[in-house]
């Protein structure tokens, strides 16, 4: 069985960040329907308000969870006990730093993000702070 559907008894709760047209974006959705880790439940699909409304809504999402910016979709993702848990972003490559700086800014949620406490005692470093290029993934392999 899938190790996080054994843990938690569901998908990660997938919030989506660009993507919105052309190639990228129908292959990061698929990809993540492929691992069958993650539910797709926000997003901020496209720098078009509208746009990302109704791609979103096309997608199945409820429109009321369609957000106009990354910063409004955190914001209120934090604030709902069934938000957002990890995020996909597929927007142009200039726009992943601030995007993904957006969804690490504090305040953290209440949740616990770490296994131990001597790693939750200082928050993730910012993307930009990186210097060395990687691969994103867990132990399962997914690039989410």
């Amino acid at each position: 069985m899938n190790p996080v559907l054994a843990a938690l008894g569901r998908r990660l709760r997938l919030g989506l960040v660009g993507g919105s047209r052309g190639f990228i974006g129908p292959v990061h959705r698929a990809a993540a329907r492929l691992d069958d880790l993650f539910e797709p439940c926000a997003g901020m699909l496209s720098s078009d308000p509208e746009t990302g409304r109704r791609v979103g809504v096309g997608l199945g999402l409820d429109p009321a969870r369609c957000y106009p910016d990354v910063p409004t979709m955190v914001r209120a993702e934090r604030a709902r006990s069934d938000g957002i848990e990890v995020v996909a972003i597929m927007s142009p490559n200039a726009d992943h730093a601030p995007q993904a700086t957006a969804c690490l800014t504090p305040p953290w949620p209440s949740r616990p993000a770490s296994t131990s406490s001597a790693t939750s005692r200082s928050p993730p470093r910012s993307p930009t702070a990186s210097r060395s290029p990687g691969r994103c993934g867990g132990p399962g392999g997914s690039s989410y």
